[in-house]
């Protein structure tokens, strides 16, 4: 952070490995279901599971219930980056969790997000909110995020 300030560049803190998986893939810190299928090639999309907000029912295409402490815990990761680097002159903004499964629960994804960003106001209003999509391309479902007149620093990555 320190050198990025010296060279006047912004940091976005993006946090891309919770607890159990946002995504099941690599970027998440977990590739569980990679499936081999030579010495050279590998396949894991088809076997995406993000079980950050608990066990996926396949069955169903749901989840069977909400781990929120597994929520609790990534909350608190967010609101121990604040603590240590939210007044950092080079800490532009925080993203809370790096694309998401586009099979999470998005009332539950949404809840984490205004949540998160209540942490920050709180705290270190000047930050940028950031938030990733879910892989859900449709800008409108996120129309209810947040009020029409409350969405200063609020960025969507989208990708």
């Amino acid at each position: 952070m320190d050198m990025a300030e010296d060279y006047k560049i912004g940091v976005l803190l993006d946090v891309h490995a919770v607890k159990d998986s946002q995504n099941g893939f690599d970027n998440s810190g977990l590739a569980n279901r990679t499936e081999w299928l030579d010495e050279n090639n590998f396949s894991h999309w088809e076997h995406a599971l993000g079980e950050w907000m608990g066990k996926f029912n396949m069955e169903t295409g749901k989840y069977d219930h909400i781990n929120a402490a597994n929520l609790d815990f990534a909350w608190d990761t967010v609101k121990g980056l604040l603590d240590e680097w939210g007044f950092h002159p080079a800490l532009i903004g925080i993203e809370p969790v790096n694309e998401p499964w586009w099979s999470s629960d998005f009332d539950v994804l949404k809840e984490f997000y205004r949540d998160v960003r209540k942490l920050m106001q709180e705290r270190h209003s000047h930050l940028k909110f950031v938030f990733h999509d879910g892989f859900r391309f449709d800008p409108t479902l996120w129309n209810d995020l947040f009020a029409d007149d409350d969405i200063h620093n609020v960025v969507m990555d989208t990708h």
